[in-house]
């Protein structure tokens, strides 16, 4: 879930699509995906995301998810098919346009892969996207351990309760991670002109 302390439109898009568009700051775009739950991976939806990241070129493009693309905590099972049809269909769409952050859920763990480009994930580039995930808002966090190398694209998971704050300038954008008790424990600091076409 986001929450914005801004007056920007969102727009719900309902033929045989559910996902939703934030224009934060004329600068961000923010998109919300279904992971399967009521629209494919593939088709309508995919095809409505890359024609709108077409639109907007210029803006730094995050992307919201429930199911995460990489879990952190769960066993093989009927999400590593979403999974795998998140990595099949979205992420190109994601390298091509330089998503620059996609936040996923369900999962009430902290984790943050390291920053990715190329859909084989066997590239690590500062420039590239980065996964957040987890936050809990309040509910019992998930005992996460990294298991063997299923977990080699995070550079910090673990069970920590927490919520992120993302700061977004026409220069950066900055995510923090704080716990419970107030303590920033974790940040990523990326550069805009990094992540936009400018045409």
């Amino acid at each position: 879930f986001f929450f914005f302390n801004d007056t920007a439109t969102t727009e719900i898009y309902t033929e045989q699509i559910v996902g939703s568009v934030r224009c934060v700051q004329e600068t961000v775009l923010v998109v919300s995906l279904d992971s399967g739950y009521l629209s494919d991976y593939e088709g309508k939806q995919a095809e409505w995301l890359d024609d709108l990241f077409k639109q907007h070129p210029n803006y730094v493009k995050i992307v919201q998810v429930h199911e995460p693309i990489f879990p952190s905590c769960k066993e093989v099972g009927l999400a590593a098919t979403y999974n795998l049809k998140a990595i099949d269909h979205w992420l190109p769409i994601f390298d091509k346009h330089k998503v620059m952050f996609v936040f996923q859920n369900h999962e009430h763990s902290f984790r943050r892969t390291y920053p990715m480009f190329g859909s084989n994930f066997q590239k690590k580039n500062q420039t590239g996207i980065t996964c957040l995930g987890g936050g809990a808002w309040g509910a019992t966090p998930s005992n996460c351990r990294k298991q063997d190398d299923a977990l080699e694209i995070y550079e910090k998971s673990g069970s920590r309760n927490h919520v992120y704050i993302l700061n977004a300038t026409d220069q950066h954008v900055k995510v923090k991670a704080i716990d419970q008790e107030g303590v920033s424990f974790d940040s990523v600091f990326k550069r805009v002109v990094d992540f936009v076409n400018i045409q």
